[in-house]
């Protein structure tokens, strides 16, 4: 009896709580309340080019407004892209960010300005991500070219110079003991713009900059510095001074690969880092 009364029991149990789940017994919920928190809201993106149309020798500011409920001011960060363009990731303040778009990087045309929000975490539950877009039209201008090389010009570093990579629109990055340097041309003549150095840990570690390359994106930048292994940058970041290097170690410090090229994939997928001693 003791058995079946315990099998019994079960069995109304099981039944019990069947039917409280399907008729909502035992609850004060009000029979059809959805309940739950209201999705996120899709906010309001706004692209303001700061010219009406620019040449490929001119820079171009950009104003990012994101607005949403009236509740709330969305907090995160944007990105400003085109073509193979791409800014650094722009904090919003007050809902806005602005960003200068270096001269040479919009192609000839009628080119798109697309900005991708992304919520921080604490706006994350009130807006989702969204995007907003502007036309401008950009029309070919003079070459922005380094000044011509000769015995008498002489540009000394910062610090012991191991490469220099020029890009398209005139700037030219340096390679050096101490860090990245940038130079751009001012009236004609190529002018330090600032030096972005590797942190002091990095440079503890015996870190330097060895050879520098243009990923296939056109977008960023690496390099081998030595001993902690190889750097990565956005390239319009760092031609304003405003960029910071994403390292990716090669191995124990203590091992010493010697990092020196980066290769990139067309595809953009696979990155090989050529080592002096062939040990990472």
């Amino acid at each position: 009896m003791t058995g079946a009364f315990g099998v019994g029991r079960l069995v109304r149990g099981i039944f019990c709580i069947a039917t409280c789940a399907a008729m909502g017994c035992g609850g004060s919920s009000t029979a059809g309340s959805t309940g739950g928190s209201a999705p996120p809201v899709t906010p309001t993106v706004t692209v303001t080019p700061g010219a009406s149309s620019v040449t490929t020798a001119q820079t171009l500011t950009v104003t990012v407004s994101v607005a949403g409920s009236s509740a709330s001011t969305p907090a995160g960060t944007v990105v400003v892209s085109s073509g193979s363009y791409a800014s650094a990731q722009l904090t919003l303040s007050g809902g806005s960010a602005m960003v200068t778009v270096p001269a040479g990087l919009l192609v000839v045309g009628s080119d798109t300005l697309t900005a991708s929000y992304t919520p921080e975490t604490a706006s994350a539950g009130t807006y989702s991500s969204a995007t907003g877009n502007a036309v401008v039209p950009v029309g070919a201008g003079a070459a922005v070219l380094p000044p011509t090389m000769g015995a008498s010009l002489v540009l000394p570093t910062a610090s012991a110079p191991f490469q220099a990579l020029p890009a398209a629109n005139g700037t030219v990055f340096v390679g050096e003991a101490n860090g990245l340097e940038v130079f751009a041309p001012v009236a004609g003549v190529l002018t330090s713009q600032c030096v972005l150095p590797l942190t002091s840990t990095l440079e503890s570690e015996g870190g330097q900059w060895a050879e520098l390359e243009f990923l296939p994106n056109g977008v960023d930048l690496a390099g081998g510095i030595e001993t902690p292994g190889a750097a990565f940058y956005n390239a319009s970041a760092a031609a304003t001074c405003t960029g910071t290097p994403f390292v990716v170690s090669q191995g124990p410090v203590s091992a010493d690969e010697g990092s020196q090229a980066v290769a990139v994939t067309p595809n953009g997928k696979f990155a090989f880092v050529s080592n002096e001693y062939g040990v990472a």
